[in-house]
C-alpha cells in the first residue's frame, strides 16, 4: 500500500477592523476604502474584502479583508500608512473601535452559498454598494 501525503493549503486569515466615520463622511470612507484597498492589492497581500455598512448608522462599517497569511496581514499592516489614501482616511475615522486577524477553525457543511450579515449588539451591517 502506497500513501501520499498532500499538504493542505492554509486557511487564510480575516482581518476585521470595526469603524465609524465622521458625520457627513460615509461616502468618502468608502471610496477612500476602496482605494487603500487597490493600493493593498498592487503589492500583493491582499485576497478579497468585504465591506460592511449598518444599515440604521450610515457612518458605522465593518471591513472583512482576507490575507494568505498572518504575516501579509502584518505587513500589510506596515504598509497602510504609505499608501496614498491613508492620510484622509484616518482622518475621517473617529476611532476604529476594533481590529483583530482571526482564521477560520470551522464550518457546517453547506450545499449553497449562504448570505453573510454581522450583528453587532442590535445592529446587522450589510454588505455597502460598491460604486
Amino acid at each position: 500500500m502506497n500513501f501520499v501525503a498532500v499538504a493542505q493549503k492554509p486557511e487564510p486569515i480575516v482581518e476585521i477592523v470595526v469603524f465609524r466615520a465622521r458625520p457627513g463622511m460615509a461616502d468618502r470612507a468608502k471610496e477612500l476604502t476602496r482605494k487603500a484597498v487597490e493600493e493593498a492589492r498592487q503589492k500583493g497581500d491582499l485576497l478579497d474584502d468585504v465591506l460592511y455598512q449598518s444599515p440604521e448608522d450610515e457612518n458605522l462599517f465593518v471591513h472583512q479583508v482576507s490575507f494568505r497569511s498572518l504575516a501579509d496581514a502584518k505587513r500589510a499592516g506596515t504598509l497602510f500608512p504609505t499608501f496614498a489614501a491613508s492620510p484622509e482616511l484616518s482622518d475621517l475615522m473617529e476611532n476604529a473601535l476594533v481590529m483583530a486577524h482571526v482564521m477560520r477553525v470551522d464550518q457546517s457543511p453547506a450545499e449553497a452559498p449562504v448570505r453573510w450579515f454581522i450583528r453587532l449588539g442590535d445592529e446587522v451591517l450589510e454588505p455597502a454598494r460598491r460604486a
